[in-house]
């Protein structure tokens, strides 16, 4: 008995003994080009002598509406949903559309349509992400400024406040240094002498200073004035 895959829209494929991918990549036997499968979503081929059907992807994979886990096998009559596609598992291939592939139809566009919004909606959030993390960013760098502006601040006081002293304890050693080298020591100078201007001797109207202890010479009193003097006696 034959083996064939259908899907609206698409050839049918016949299972000739070759294991199946199912997937969006081109390279896939049977290609569906849609964002919500898989490159490589779905495998089918024969194990223990059974014709199984394994999901090779991160989203789902339906058989029969029930997520599968690991190989499951699979037979005439079972349906597989790979992203918005429903897959039939027939022993003939279907080439007219019936009522059913109708209705696969347009759930189809209806899931096409809820994808689209979906994905607008994920690049709506994605941006919004990426200019938070651009926000946070320049925030943690300006943060990150003043933290380090107000260190190089500290250290700039720091180095001030020790060179304030180091200046201390330079100008403490030369005031003590000073101090030991004041006029008590043997290497102060010695205070000049006073020097008396000398007397000069033989000046007219100059007086000798009185030798202390000892009277200076007296000096006979002359005629007072308004005194008469002695008068001459007339000669013979």
């Amino acid at each position: 008995m034959d083996t064939w895959f259908n899907c609206s829209g698409f050839p049918a494929l016949k299972y000739s003994g070759e294991p199946i991918v199912f997937g969006r990549s081109r390279s896939c036997d049977f290609h569906l080009p849609h964002e919500s499968v898989s490159r490589k979503h779905a495998w089918i081929g024969v194990k223990n002598r059974q014709l199984v059907i394994e999901n090779q992807s991160s989203q789902s994979l339906l058989l029969n509406d029930e997520p599968i886990e690991g190989p499951t096998p699979i037979q005439i009559g079972d349906r597989l949903r790979i992203g918005p596609y429903v897959v039939r598992v027939s022993d003939t291939p279907e080439f007219v559309e019936d009522l059913e592939s109708e209705t696969t139809t347009a759930l189809d566009f209806e899931e096409l349509k809820a994808a689209a919004e979906a994905k607008k909606q994920l690049a709506d959030a994605e941006a919004e992400r990426e200019r938070l993390e651009f926000e946070i960013k320049r925030a943690r760098k300006e943060l990150e400024s003043e933290v380090w502006r107000g260190l190089d601040t500290h250290r700039e006081k720091v180095a001030a406040q020790k060179e304030l002293e180091s200046l201390k304890d330079r100008l403490a050693k030369l005031t003590a240094r000073i101090g030991s080298e004041s006029p008590t020591t043997k290497h102060a100078r010695r205070p000049m002498p006073v020097r008396r201007r000398p007397v000069r001797r033989g000046r007219p109207g100059a007086r000798r200073r009185p030798a202390r202890g000892r009277p200076g010479p007296q000096r006979r009193p002359g005629p007072t004035r308004g005194r008469p003097g002695p008068q001459r006696r007339p000669g013979p």
